[in-house]
């Protein structure tokens, strides 16, 4: 019954190395990021956009004021002249009355098109605002999960490491030509390169019902058994158990 305890044996490099393998899947299926970064930059060129329409925006604003302080400015100014006694002429009053009416329609636009600007730029502000918001939330999340991936993915490389070394020593009883058999399986089978056989005859990797002959000689351990389906290696649960 040498073969009872090389599968034995065996067993113990497996289930190390199944752990290894989950540490591994689990560092694989970790959320690094990148498809909040992804939102992030996308939400960044958004929030920019918004924010250049605002400035500009209040540009707009900023230079109907500009105007419309002209137009007073130039309204006292015409109507100081006009109210000074210094024009005496029918014609030059006349004309300046004109220039006042005409400032006074100048005023009413500007003053109209300064109060459309100020809602157009409050909106505008308001969005990019907003969009700034919802960008720092981002980075926010960003950041705690960046620190969640780093603090896993350091906790995983270092239970992986002490796995090795578990394997390299549960390893050292199994025969070197089993071993080689089980370790080019398993970088064939996806990290897996042996197989318990359940209790109701089933395959423990590949999940498949065994033919029954083929479960008896696996527990004879006359020779090393191989899943019919999978070709991982067979270990009886009653070996496994001794292990």
């Amino acid at each position: 019954m040498a073969l009872f305890h090389d599968l034995q044996a065996l067993h113990a490099v497996h289930a190390v190395d199944s752990k290894i393998l989950r540490a591994r899947k689990e560092i694989a299926a970790l959320d690094t990021g990148s498809g909040l970064a992804a939102e992030y930059n996308a939400a960044k060129a958004e929030a920019e956009r918004l924010r250049a329409a605002a400035v500009k925006a209040q540009a707009e604003q900023h230079d109907g004021e500009m105007r419309l302080q002209s137009i007073e400015d130039k309204t006292k100014q015409v109507q100081k002249t006009l109210y000074s006694g210094t024009v005496a002429g029918p014609r030059e009053l006349e004309n300046l009355q004109k220039e006042i009416e005409m400032l006074g329609r100048q005023r009413g636009d500007a003053e109209e098109t300064v109060l459309l600007a100020m809602d157009v730029a409050a909106d505008r502000t308001k969005a990019a605002d907003a969009a700034q918001a919802a960008l720092d939330a981002l980075a926010v999340r960003y950041r705690a999960v960046r620190n969640r991936y780093k603090e896993r993915h350091a906790a995983l490389t270092a239970e992986i490491a002490t796995l090795e070394t578990e394997h390299a020593v549960a390893a050292k009883p199994v025969p070197a030509a089993l071993l080689t058999r089980y370790e080019g399986l398993r970088a064939k089978k996806g990290g897996i390169g042996a197989a318990v056989v359940d209790a109701d005859g089933t395959c423990g990797a590949c999940h498949t019902r065994l033919n029954t002959g083929l479960v008896d000689d696996a527990k004879a351990a006359a020779s090393v058994q191989v899943c019919e389906y999978c070709g991982r290696i067979l270990i009886p649960a009653s070996f496994a158990a001794h292990g």
